[in-house]
């Protein structure tokens, strides 16, 4: 039985796109060679993409994958899982898991064990290409930002309803952002006048703050991102999905972490060193060993393809 022949584009220029891949004519995965090089596919094997999206990577490594290959996708946006069902439709190898990191165990289920997954963290970019998600400060939208936009508080809801030091405390440890009291009273002094439903409404409260474009960054790249991980409790699930995902890997198999800021390097490292698999004094638990050191995009794809600047491509390998 043949499969289908997967194809891979590039990624348009915008500016607050990162995590994974559009399935249109112009977008390409972020490290997509040095991604599936690193997983050391193998051909029977099962593998995890935990970050399906518009599924470049998944497409990809079935490239790689033998007729008794098995690939299990993840993902917790609506969207992407139906674009991941219509694959699974053509390719039986594949089997959709709808739902987040935390979920992974659940959904994995016992009996399942794997060669390798790969984790492309972050927001992925047919969510920032569609207003109407409001993820991008770009264009004006109703201010969502869920992943999963069919459950839970969407990003107007916490705006209009949080109090000021929460905010502030949002803004300050997911954004990094030094002006977060500052945006967060005048979001709360706005908001008592009249309810803050889009995004250039935050972005008008945003440049009445920070007026200036350090260091060539748009002034509402660090409060949207703040947002947006707080919305979808973006640090908690990847605190507690990986290590589900590393109990489910064999022995030899490999983790493949892509990474887009500080918070999210720091985290994936912090997670990675308290495993169970580094940390059991027991002999004959497998252990975790980082394989070489961290990789970036190279200059050609940094410069066709903006997303990929700030990413970071990190290699674990289960050791007896």
């Amino acid at each position: 039985m043949s499969y289908p022949a997967y194809q891979y584009e590039t990624e348009p220029d915008q500016e607050n796109s990162m995590g994974h891949e559009l399935s249109q004519p112009s977008h390409q995965p972020v490290l997509l060679n040095e991604s599936i090089h690193s997983l050391a596919i193998e051909p029977n094997g099962s593998y995890l993409d935990a970050t399906f999206g518009r599924g470049g990577h998944s497409k990809a490594i079935l490239e790689q994958l033998g007729h008794n290959g098995q690939l299990f996708v993840l993902d917790r946006d609506p969207q992407a899982i139906e674009v991941a069902r219509r694959l699974a439709e053509e390719d039986p190898r594949v089997t959709v898991l709808p739902g987040t990191f935390s979920c992974l165990d659940d959904l994995l289920g016992d009996q399942v064990k794997l060669n390798g997954a790969l984790f492309d963290l972050g927001i992925s970019s047919p969510q920032v290409d569609q207003s109407e998600r409001g993820f991008s400060f770009q264009q004006d939208g109703p201010i969502d930002m869920r992943m999963d936009n069919q459950h839970g508080m969407s990003a107007s809801d916490w705006l209009n309803r949080a109090s000021e030091e929460e905010i502030t405390w949002v803004l300050s440890q997911y954004g990094e952002e030094r002006f977060s009291s500052e945006i967060a009273k005048h979001i709360v002094q706005t908001r008592a006048r009249s309810p803050i439903k889009t995004t250039k409404q935050l972005v008008e409260i945003i440049l009445a703050v920070v007026p200036s474009m350090a260091a060539g960054k748009h002034p509402a790249t660090k409060v949207f991102q703040a947002i947006r991980m707080h919305i979808n409790d973006e640090l908690s699930e990847i605190r507690e999905g990986l290590p589900l995902v590393i109990e489910k890997i064999v022995t030899t198999g490999r983790l493949v972490v892509i990474s887009y800021h500080s918070l999210e390097h720091q985290l994936v490292s912090d997670v990675l060193k308290r495993s169970p698999a580094n940390t059991d004094s027991t002999s004959n638990k497998p252990r975790l060993k980082k394989l070489g050191q961290a990789v970036r995009a190279s200059r050609d794809e940094r410069l066709s393809n903006r997303r990929a600047r700030s990413a970071l491509l990190r290699t674990w390998e289960k050791k007896s």
